[in-house]
């Protein structure tokens, strides 16, 4: 179970996430590491936590991450938008015959789950990234 938090305070924001890593059927025997990175930083002003598979979040929070300097985005609403973008667009191609969840107590295998907490700030009118965010 990963444990992500974004806290907003007075002087700032901040992100943290747990770095444990557990691979196997938890009904059984599973590996650990404890060495996993599960806060990424995708531009000066916005961070991307994600829980769940962590091999597929990697690889698309490498592809956010490195989208958002080709594009000189910044911004958490940004950063937003562009981790929905790139989830849902990676998933429809990489999963397309399995449905996106399946219900508790229905067989069935669904998509790997996986999610995301933006945090960081926009800019403000005069062009400062003064506007806290949390998604």
């Amino acid at each position: 179970m990963t444990l992500l938090v974004a806290l907003r305070g007075k002087d700032g924001i901040v992100a943290a996430a747990d770095s444990r890593g557990t691979f196997g059927d938890p009904r059984g025997v599973t590996a650990q590491n404890d060495s996993q990175q599960k806060v990424h930083l995708v531009s000066a002003h916005a961070a991307v936590l994600m829980a769940g598979s962590g091999e597929l979040g990697t690889q698309l929070v490498t592809e956010i991450a490195a989208l958002a300097r080709q594009q000189r985005m910044d911004g958490a609403t940004q950063a937003m938008q562009l981790v929905r973008q790139i989830a849902r667009a990676r998933y429809a191609e990489w999963f397309p015959h399995l449905p996106p969840a399946v219900p508790p107590g229905m067989a069935g295998i669904g998509r790997p789950e996986l999610a995301f907490m933006v945090a960081g700030y926009d800019a403000d009118a005069g062009g400062q990234y003064t506007v806290p965010r949390l998604y």
